[in-house]
């Protein structure tokens, strides 16, 4: 699937490109009244969303307008990524959409779009002006394309918005700057030219494979030599602190560091098999009859995710979410595992085996989880916990 700035690479000679490319997935633009045209939708940038505002992409594209094609990709991600971050889907129908939206930037929308753009330095100011002047407006009308749930996070929306806004700047006066070189440019048009020959693909050992490696190897090494003095990316967010959002449904209940050596995860129907298990080897006595004393487990069961070995975890470790919608995909349960923030001034090699417990509402009828979802969260700068697995009966 080609991307749609490498596309227009080519539409800026053809000045032509088919706006109804076929796609993996196919977005929707959820909007009153779709936009028709380019001009239409570069009308809606600050309204619509991330759906909407890359069909009007397509639609600039199919009009030769590659300025416009490029500012509604780049705002379109940025509209996207804050959507996808701060507007949590609201049940499992829900998450479809959104999920085909981030499928969508990434293999299709993903680039900075035309290198014409940015090659022209007074097209390149003009096009980082209109981004930097870029507000995306959210309030209780605003439509993703899926309903979410409410969240205290949704009065970060401008600010985080402003943060991606200043990213992806930092991003486009990169290429900007490197563009602006003569031997980048002409490097950059002669990959661009093999990748054309050859549709990009490059089989180990031909004269092509050989040519494009030379390349890229020239390419490295005259960029870093021209982003020598280029200041880094802006850094932190008006979210880190902020704990992961935990669904409703779910009561997290104990969180250690001594799991098992592998990671893993379970549902316990009854305090039988709780006691029956290594967590009654992980937990002391008091703190099991405690945990057990928490659950009803006529209503409810108790669901454990291990991670493993970990290095730089803080403790915090929560089961975000759990769906027992069944089907052929079984039920799903995510999990965040809080780490040292990359900012933190000093790493040690403290190895802990995080996990946690949660009460879930007890699931109707037979069935097993088969999808688990972790990620890591930054949980300040304290030591790191330091612990031995637990070992499993």
């Amino acid at each position: 699937m080609k991307r749609l700035d490498d596309r227009l690479r080519r539409s800026t000679r053809a000045a032509k490109l088919a706006a109804a490319a076929l796609m993996t997935v196919t977005l929707k633009p959820v909007y009153a009244s779709p936009p028709d045209t380019c001009a239409a939708a570069v009308s809606l940038t600050e309204t619509a969303n991330a759906q909407t505002l890359f069909a009007g992409a397509e639609l600039c594209a199919a009009e030769g307008d590659a300025f416009n094609t490029t500012l509604l990709l780049v705002v379109g991600q940025i509209r996207g990524m804050v959507d996808l971050t701060l507007l949590s889907p609201a049940d499992e129908g829900a998450m479809r959409p959104a999920a085909e939206l981030y499928q969508a930037i990434f293999y299709r929308y993903g680039g900075l779009g035309s290198d014409d753009v940015y090659a022209d330095s007074s097209t390149a100011e003009r096009l980082i002006a209109r981004i930097d002047g870029w507000s995306p407006a959210f309030d209780a009308q605003y439509d993703p394309g899926w309903s979410y749930r409410p969240s205290d996070r949704h009065a970060f929306y401008a600010a985080f918005a402003r943060e991606r806004i200043d990213e992806r700047l930092h991003d486009i006066r990169r290429r900007v700057m490197l563009l602006a070189d003569p031997r980048y440019a002409a490097l950059s048009q002669e990959i661009a030219a093999l990748n054309h020959e050859t549709q990009s693909a490059y089989t180990v050992g031909t004269e092509a494979y050989e040519q494009h490696q030379d390349l890229q190897q020239r390419l490295r090494t005259l960029e870093a030599e021209i982003l020598a003095e280029f200041p880094p990316p802006p850094q932190g967010s008006v979210l880190d602190g902020l704990p992961p959002e935990v669904d409703s449904g779910v009561r997290n209940l104990y969180a250690g560091v001594n799991g098992p050596q592998t990671g893993g995860h379970a549902i316990f129907l009854d305090d039988g098999l709780v006691r029956a298990s290594w967590i009654a080897d992980a937990l002391s006595e008091a703190s099991l009859r405690q945990l057990l004393s928490e659950i009803d487990f006529e209503t409810e069961a108790l669901v454990a995710v291990w991670i493993g070995r970990q290095h730089s975890a803080t403790g915090t470790t929560l089961i975000t979410a759990w769906s027992d919608a069944g089907g052929p995909q079984g039920w799903g349960v995510s999990v965040r595992v809080g780490v040292r923030g990359s900012d933190c001034e000093m790493s040690d090699t403290a190895t802990a085996y995080p996990f946690a417990l949660a009460a879930v509402p007890k699931p109707e009828g037979p069935g097993e989880i088969q999808r688990q979802a972790r990620s890591n969260f930054p949980d300040g700068c304290g030591p790191s916990a330091s612990a031995f697995p637990v070992p499993m009966p």
